[in-house]
């Protein structure tokens, strides 16, 4: 991890979520964190969810596309570690679409409804970032229970 005035600039890719320690799923999430405190979340055939039966069957048959894009920037340092805060997210062209060769993606719009309201309410949330092994780990009580997002490098 490179950490520099802004925090850790680079692309990492989501490898699971956890919520109050409940472990999700998550696929097909690139995050990009920039020196100029720009950010975007590429979302290609993505999935992010509980690992429910349900969820996981849903997911099978359907994926997200299209870009998430917002503003970030490190307010404090506790330790080592910079503690960043999000700026507003809005989303760009996303769409819904069956996995596999069938059928064609649909404008998101309805579905991104709930999801919106969670974006709206993520800015402005800070997250302490430290490194791991191979990525970053962020994690933040700021929307309610503690959630840790886990993130590899991307090549």
């Amino acid at each position: 991890m490179r950490v520099v005035a802004t925090g850790p600039v680079g692309v990492w890719h989501l490898r699971v979520g956890r919520t109050e320690g409940r472990v999700g799923a998550a696929r097909g999430m690139e995050l990009t964190l920039q020196e100029d405190g720009s950010c975007d979340l590429t979302l290609a055939d993505a999935f992010v969810g509980p690992t429910t039966g349900g969820a996981l069957d849903l997911a099978a048959r359907f994926g997200v596309s299209g870009l998430l894009l917002g503003t970030w920037r490190v307010v404090a340092y506790d330790g080592d570690a910079p503690i960043v805060q999000l700026g507003p997210v809005r989303s760009e062209a996303i769409t819904v679409h069956p996995r596999g060769r069938r059928g064609f993606a649909m404008p998101a719009g309805p579905i991104l409804g709930a999801t919106q309201g969670w974006l709206d309410r993520a800015a402005g949330t800070r997250w302490r970032v430290h490194p791991t092994e191979d990525g970053i780990e962020a994690v933040s009580s700021d929307v309610g229970p503690t959630v840790t997002l886990v993130f590899g490098k991307s090549r």
